[in-house]
């Protein structure tokens, strides 16, 4: 199969795309304890940069991202602490795809309980109580703020309804 005539345009316009992943992957990292920059395996065909030994692409950005976020909010330290408190802490996340997020938060956490549930695409849209989600969410924001370490920004909580929106 011959290559195609704009081979030069595509790979300078896939390099400009990786750079910007770079400094974000790069950026995320910022400030996060060591134990908490995700390594993922180099293995099943795994594609990506190597950035000191770190294989990065966009699963490993977007799962980077998810952690520092998870730790900002203390949402990480309230799993360490209710996993040291009970001998597990529990996690539930919805639609994980491949599970990689999964597979990072058990080592950071090995304690952890973690239950995956993904939901077929095929399934009709629900409506969603909009403000017992927002008090779920509430919730859960409250908990991770109150382990939270003290030296961090915190979220208010009524900052929540700008991030949740029903429709």
């Amino acid at each position: 199969m011959p290559l195609p005539q704009n081979v030069r345009e595509t790979v300078a316009g896939n390099l400009h795309r990786l750079s910007k992943l770079l400094n974000h992957y790069t950026e995320t990292k910022l400030g996060l304890p060591r134990r908490l920059i995700l390594e993922p395996p180099w293995m099943l065909g795994e594609v990506g940069a190597d950035v000191d030994g770190v294989i990065v692409n966009q699963d490993t950005v977007r799962q980077q991202a998810t952690v520092a976020t998870l730790w900002r909010l203390g949402v990480i330290d309230y799993l360490r602490h209710r996993a040291a408190e009970n001998g597990t802490a529990h996690m539930i996340e919805i639609g994980a795809g491949h599970g990689s997020l999964c597979y990072h938060l058990k080592r950071i956490v090995p304690q952890l309980t973690y239950t995956i549930i993904d939901l077929p695409e095929t399934l009709p849209r629900v409506n969603a109580d909009a403000p017992l989600l927002e008090r779920a969410v509430a919730n859960v924001v409250d908990n991770a703020r109150a382990w939270s370490p003290a030296a961090r920004t915190r979220t208010r909580g009524a900052r929540l309804g700008n991030i949740l929106r029903a429709s």
